[in-house]
């Protein structure tokens, strides 16, 4: 429950500020600034957007505490991680958020994943890792999966390594695919 309140308020906050326009950048800096004012000091948020031009395949991400996302190439057959680097939102009013632009091409794919997916467990306290993420949305793009098949295959290969052990975090996966 000590949780679930933030994310309501933020929900509205959110609403309210994309409504009002504007560039990634901006939207994220004015989100920092509500946030900053309306939760506790002990109390953030951590939040990847990804904007689309989809006439122009351009793509903007703007990152706020979460792990980088992955961008997998297809024409070149390699993930790199796109590194934006900022604060949670309401950490500092003196945060910056600088997103990142990128073109994309048929067949390349974009992973925003939360943290609980890198930080799952094996039963005894081995984690799943960046280096393993890396690997497995490496393998499932090279092997031409659909966004909805390779989410799958992340999710998987998550339980295999954890053998079911209960994981205390959410695993969240977003995948974006170029066709």
């Amino acid at each position: 429950m000590e949780a679930a309140i933030p994310v309501v308020m933020f929900n509205g906050i959110l609403d309210s500020h994309v409504d009002l326009g504007g560039a990634v950048g901006e939207l994220y800096e004015r989100l920092n600034r509500a946030l900053f004012r309306a939760l506790d000091k002990r109390t953030f948020i951590c939040l990847s957007m990804v904007k689309v031009a989809l006439s122009s395949r351009r793509l903007t991400v703007a990152n706020g505490g979460c792990p980088y996302p992955y961008l997998y190439r297809a024409a070149a057959g390699t993930v790199e991680e796109i590194e934006v680097i900022s604060y949670p939102l309401g950490v500092s009013l003196q945060s910056t958020y600088q997103p990142a632009e990128l073109d994309l091409a048929d067949g390349d794919c974009v992973v925003l994943l939360s943290d609980g997916i890198i930080e799952a467990t094996t039963e005894e306290g081995e984690i799943f890792g960046y280096d393993r993420v890396l690997e497995v949305v490496r393998h499932g793009c090279t092997m031409n999966l659909t966004a909805a098949e390779l989410l799958e295959h992340v999710l998987a290969a998550v339980q295999t390594f954890s053998g079911g052990h209960s994981q205390t975090d959410d695993q969240t996966i977003v995948v974006l695919k170029v066709q």
